[in-house]
């Protein structure tokens, strides 16, 4: 059937969803979208990849390792991000993940709360229900 690559199973009187057929296609997509992107950037000419240490030196000069300065009107930084996890929510052990951790399980849990109003936690909420 046309849902079986994505673990889940229909026949006439019910729908089964393979917990470890998913999240092995869930794992083997990001690794095909990451692929993409290496793929692009090692693409891009050599003369145009700048790699190493990056730090501001004035408003309009970002300095990489000792070697390259680079000025603009303006910089986009994307660094991506972490999620803050409150003290309170400590104790909660190995029980408390990041929206990260997700790629890691071999099968779907049984229950899974999601906190955060953000972009990622309704796409995993939505996609966890």
């Amino acid at each position: 059937l046309h849902t079986d690559p994505f673990g889940v199973h229909l026949d006439k009187d019910s729908i089964v969803v393979n917990g470890e057929e998913v999240m092995r296609r869930v794992k083997s997509e990001r690794d095909r979208f990451v692929g993409f992107v290496v793929t692009d950037v090692e693409e891009w000419p050599a003369d145009k990849r700048i790699m190493g240490s990056a730090k501001f030196i004035d408003e309009h000069t970002v300095q990489i390792d000792d070697h390259i300065q680079i000025a603009a009107k303006s910089f986009a930084i994307a660094t991506g991000s972490r999620p803050v996890i409150l003290p309170q929510w400590q104790s909660l052990g190995d029980r408390l993940i990041i929206n990260d951790d997700v790629f890691s399980w071999d099968t779907l849990p049984k229950r899974v709360a999601v906190f955060g109003p953000g972009v990622i936690g309704l796409e995993l909420g939505q996609a966890l229900h």
